[in-house]
């Protein structure tokens, strides 16, 4: 019998694939080579952010959630040289063919069916805002939670 696969398991493999597909588009242009080196660097940074985060909702050490602080005036800074883009499914859409695609339906296939991912999801909201570049579905998506009505 196999053992059950925990939830830091199943992202360490859509991560792993995640950048393993991205690894083969390498050979793209060299004028890509700039957004798939920053890419790179924010998968990587993705899959550790919900590492953490998934460790510290296993030893229940999650922050609580705080009431929304009035906006402050911030210091006016020059726009970076460039920057990725944002929203829902950028990562999918700015990579069209790469495979990359596959991806978001892996996603949505267990958001939609793993019970654990949704009670982490449940309990950490800002896991929603990071896998946003590869899912379809909205931050605050009530029917991000298991077998729901899509």
């Amino acid at each position: 019998m196999r053992p059950m696969r925990t939830l830091a398991d199943t992202f360490a493999l859509y991560f792993t694939g995640l950048r393993a597909a991205l690894a083969t588009t390498m050979s793209m242009p060299k004028d890509h080579i700039a957004f798939l080196e920053m890419v790179w660097r924010y998968v990587l940074g993705l899959s550790g952010r919900l590492d953490r985060l998934v460790a510290r909702w296993k030893n229940g050490t999650l922050p609580r959630p705080t009431a929304p602080r009035p906006g402050r005036a911030r210091k006016a800074h020059a726009p970076p040289a460039f920057r990725l883009p944002r929203g829902r499914k950028w990562l999918i859409r700015r990579m069209p063919g790469t495979g990359i695609g596959a991806f978001g339906g892996q996603l949505e296939y267990l958001l939609a069916n793993d019970a654990e991912l949704a009670a982490f999801l449940e309990a950490a909201p800002q896991a929603r805002r990071l896998l946003g570049p590869v899912s379809g579905r909205h931050p605050r998506d009530p029917t991000i939670h298991l077998r729901t009505g899509r």
